[in-house]
């Protein structure tokens, strides 16, 4: 674990590295040149593409990403789905998790289970919370694949008896539940975090003193707010303020300073390994 742990900050410690030189290289190389000219880190930092209005952005009632059932955590060890360190693997509609996928979790309480190499930090950020008086709450956590295919057919079946085509509503329901295997509860380094006084899954709770001090925090225990407003254009997933995903504090805290999304950041972490 040790072994692990300092390999984690050495390659944590060498992407900062290698982000700050490419931007020192850009801006000594590009001095004078057209403010239009693309750059390595204005590729992975993109520019908000929107304005951020969380008003306008509302999730319906029965959004299915509440989780109210307990599960039996898995036992088998984690499968290996890439290169890539287990905290920062990617899981989105371009990298799927297979059938099979299992991890060790731990119990986190009020039914819920996390992976257990992270469940600490998950708790860490839970209580300095708390501390400041605020009072989050988790509504959603790991949930099985089988669990998630349950979802997301009743999320497809809701759109087509809106009246849309079978694509239409498979491309409107992906917007909002992850198809099986997509979703970051199935790898079980997610989590859905509102408040005690509020708890809609809706923009909104992004503006609520929970909602904000986690946006603003979270990074400091590992944890990033996965899907932001200006990313959508990247995750393809709609805004979600409540959705926290752990990464590990080096690599949080990288993303949080240069405003890049999983996505993004796994470029440059790419480069370090290259």
């Amino acid at each position: 674990m040790r072994k692990i742990r300092a390999v984690e900050v050495i390659l944590g410690g060498g992407l900062m590295v290698c982000v700050a030189c490419i931007g020192i290289f850009w801006a000594i190389s590009n001095i004078g040149a057209p403010s239009a000219v693309a750059t390595p880190v204005a590729l992975a930092v993109e520019q908000q593409a929107l304005e951020y209005e969380p008003d306008i952005i509302e999730i319906p009632d029965e959004v299915v990403h509440i989780e109210t059932e307990e599960e039996i955590p898995p036992q088998n060890n984690p499968a290996v789905i890439t290169y890539l360190p287990w905290n920062l693997t990617l899981v989105n509609r371009y990298n799927v998790l297979p059938a099979d996928f299992e991890v060790y979790l731990s119990y986190i309480g009020n039914g819920h289970w996390f992976d257990a190499r992270a469940a600490e930090s998950l708790s860490a950020m839970m209580e300095s919370a708390r501390s400041q008086g605020l009072a989050p709450i988790v509504i959603s956590s790991h949930r099985s694949i089988a669990r998630q295919t349950t979802l997301f057919e009743n999320q497809l079946n809701r759109q087509l008896n809106a009246g849309l085509s079978h694509d239409a509503a498979f491309d409107a329901a992906r917007r909002v539940v992850a198809y099986p295997g997509e979703s970051e509860h199935n790898l079980g380094l997610a989590v859905d975090i509102v408040a005690n006084h509020y708890r809609n899954l809706t923009a909104n709770f992004g503006q609520t003193p929970e909602g904000i001090w986690l946006a603003q925090n979270a990074h400091r225990y590992g944890f990033v707010l996965r899907y932001p407003y200006h990313k959508q254009h990247l995750t393809h997933i709609i805004y979600e303020p409540w959705h926290f995903r752990y990464v590990g504090v080096e690599h949080a805290t990288t993303m949080f300073e240069l405003d890049l999304v999983l996505e993004e950041y796994i470029e440059l972490f790419r480069l370090v390994r290259q």
